[in-house]
């Protein structure tokens, strides 16, 4: 199901620890304002959702769920949103509140899942060389030499070379 634009502001303002209130304030405006965008009574004008984005520091495409979030950009969204998400983690035990306590961890392993994931496709190899290094790791020492020399030989055929080399 797709999340309205009102349901993405309540999930950032929420991951970036803020009441409704706070970023009415932050906004310099009502508190009923943003109540009616999360909502979907209403729908906050083009550049309000610039600000919007911009107080909750996040990219404006994940308001308006135009713009997909590429490795880079995530990674660096995630690695803006853990030391808030740590911070407040840090206060909510300080404070006993068990339920603050609770989101807050959630939202730290979730950015954790998240970073993983980034670091796991990162490392990924092309589905092609993933098959031939399983197939090069059940070969003996012997039978590696020999794959090895016919990779070489077949890499010095230009019939078999790629267009850029790799």
């Amino acid at each position: 199901m797709k999340m309205t634009i009102g349901e993405r502001i309540k999930a950032a303002r929420k991951q970036a620890g803020m009441t409704q209130q706070e970023l009415a304030d932050r906004l310099g405006i009502s508190y009923v304002g943003i109540s009616n965008w999360e909502s979907g009574k209403r729908k906050p004008k083009q550049e309000t959702l610039e600000r919007i984005a911009a107080v909750l520091d996040v990219p404006l495409g994940v308001l308006t769920n135009t713009h997909y979030m590429g490795e880079m950009e995530l990674s660096e969204f995630v690695n803006r949103a853990w030391p808030r998400a740590d911070h407040h983690l840090k206060e909510a035990r300080q404070e006993g509140d068990p339920e603050e306590i609770e989101r807050w961890e959630r939202m730290c392993a979730e950015l954790l899942k998240i970073k993983d994931e980034i670091v796991r496709e990162h490392n990924r190899l092309p589905e092609q060389e993933e098959v031939l290094l399983e197939a090069f790791r059940r070969l003996n020492p012997k039978g590696q030499q020999k794959i090895l020399d016919l990779v070489s030989d077949y890499a010095k055929i230009p019939e078999y070379l790629s267009p850029n080399g790799d």
